[in-house]
């Protein structure tokens, strides 16, 4: 509800019913259209320190949604650090193209799906395909 910004040119219904909409009380005793006036400048005040007390709670807690949690320090990268020869192996097939996991694939002995796969599929297929052939040879 827009305000005006004089409140002293409404009328008394208008008052009353701009002061209930605020949710503020009617002044108790006689109501002079005085009194109604200093409750609705009061009345609007107070909105408007509700509402700016208000919008910055919510700036705040945008804020800290924004903020990272605990700082830590980088660590630089270890290029050194030995990995276990299954995870080069995985890092190895994920290198190669999706023909020469197709072709690699075929060359063991297994099948490969008709249609477009992905090649985390493929590498998961060549990785059992190799599996399978290591066990035969044992």
């Amino acid at each position: 509800m827009p305000f005006e910004e004089d409140p002293s040119n409404l009328s008394i219904g208008e008052l009353k019913k701009q002061l209930r909409w605020l949710g503020a009380s009617l002044p108790a005793g006689g109501l002079e259209k005085s009194d109604l006036v200093a409750a609705l400048k009061k009345a609007r005040a107070e909105k408007a320190d509700q509402d700016r007390q208000k919008e910055e709670k919510v700036q705040q807690q945008r804020q800290e949604k924004l903020q990272p949690g605990v700082p830590r320090e980088s660590r630089p990268l270890d290029y050194e650090q030995k990995i276990s020869k299954e995870k080069q192996e995985i890092v190895d097939l994920h290198v190669l193209s999706e023909e020469e996991l197709s072709r690699r694939i075929l060359s063991l002995g297994g099948s490969v799906p008709e249609g477009s796969v992905g090649k985390f599929y493929l590498v998961s297929v060549l990785k059992n395909v190799m599996k399978k052939e290591a066990e035969l040879a044992e």
